[in-house]
């Protein structure tokens, strides 16, 4: 039966992504889990990856460190990037915090594209579902192993550009030990989670 929400050829789910990546890893047989990746990032299901916050291209490249194939996953890393891209619209650069602006960068996403609804956060608004909008650890720490992931690829590539944070156009690094430091207040939905440091990729 199609699931509604799914919202992609063959119900594909994108927050789940990551894990059938991870696990399909190690199969003897390659073709499921490279095939799988294929459809993200190259056939129908490209259209969708972004539809719930994902870990694609870091299960991508952990699953490279168990195959050893160098020759697939460097030539995904075009791709990689454009769906790292596809989050920008999500990203608040000085992000208020209990109504005083900060000098931190994070990404925002609601619990039902979080994937994380019926959480404590989401179930504290008056909207489980897209309720409780905030800056969450998941997608911050999705997109922080993205940027990592990428940057090793393109050292892979030797691609230098796009192995090191663009520091011209693009937001400043943040450490998380210093956005930890600049967190006042009572404790909301869009305080609880920790600032990463966003190293966006140039396009090659």
């Amino acid at each position: 039966m199609p699931i509604g929400y799914a919202k992609n050829p063959y119900t594909a789910l994108p927050d789940a992504t990551g894990y059938h990546l991870l696990d399909g890893r190690r199969l003897h047989n390659r073709d499921y889990a490279g095939d799988y990746l294929d459809f993200w990032l190259r056939g129908a299901g490209t259209s969708g990856a972004r539809h719930y916050s994902e870990w694609i291209t870091s299960a991508a490249y952990q699953r490279y460190l168990v195959t050893g194939d160098a020759a697939q996953i460097k030539s995904a890393l075009p791709h990689l990037i454009a769906l790292y891209k596809k989050w920008d619209s999500n990203f608040t650069n000085d992000i208020t915090v209990n109504g005083t602006q900060s000098t931190n960068d994070l990404y925002h996403q609601t619990p039902i594209s979080d994937a994380t609804e019926y959480t404590e956060t989401s179930m504290k608004s008056s909207n489980w579902f897209s309720g409780g909008a905030g800056y969450r650890p998941t997608i911050n720490a999705y997109m922080f192993s993205a940027a990592q992931a990428i940057s090793k690829i393109a050292t892979m590539n030797g691609d230098t550009a796009t192995r090191r944070p663009r520091t011209s156009t693009t937001p400043r690094p943040r450490s998380s030990r210093r956005a930890c430091r600049t967190r006042s207040g009572t404790r909301s939905a869009t305080s609880s989670c920790r600032s990463t440091t966003r190293t966006p990729p140039t396009a090659p």
